[in-house]
């Protein structure tokens, strides 16, 4: 779980110990493309949600990231909060959320139901 620069730093907790989480949860990550790109293997096997704010200018990698996981078929999620949600309250925001997506009510709850599978 990070946030903002904590956000950042997920992918590479998740590439030095690719064996290692269940699941990482990103809240707005500015992370680069060379940084996404290099990191993206590490999360073959690690299911990844990804939250930001619509109007958090700190979350341009948030997307990105995700499209890039995507793209290669890995386990990812993204929840945008609407408008006016910025970056302040992020985590507040996640953590009390309880309509996360179809399958869960909480972000805890996901965190939860994620196992290794290897």
């Amino acid at each position: 779980w990070g946030f903002s620069m904590g956000a950042n730093a997920v992918p590479r907790f998740v590439n030095a110990n690719p064996n290692f989480f269940s699941s990482a949860v990103i809240l707005s990550t500015e992370i680069g493309s060379g940084e996404r790109n290099s990191y993206a293997p590490s999360f073959a096997t690690t299911p990844t949600y990804i939250l930001y704010g619509a109007d958090d200018p700190y979350s341009g990698g948030s997307k990105p990231l995700y499209d890039l996981l995507i793209s290669k078929g890995y386990n990812a999620k993204l929840k945008i909060y609407p408008s006016p949600q910025s970056h302040g309250g992020l985590p507040g925001k996640a953590l009390t959320d309880t309509n996360l997506d179809s399958n869960y009510s909480t972000i805890m709850d996901w965190v939860l139901d994620q196992r290794r599978t290897d």
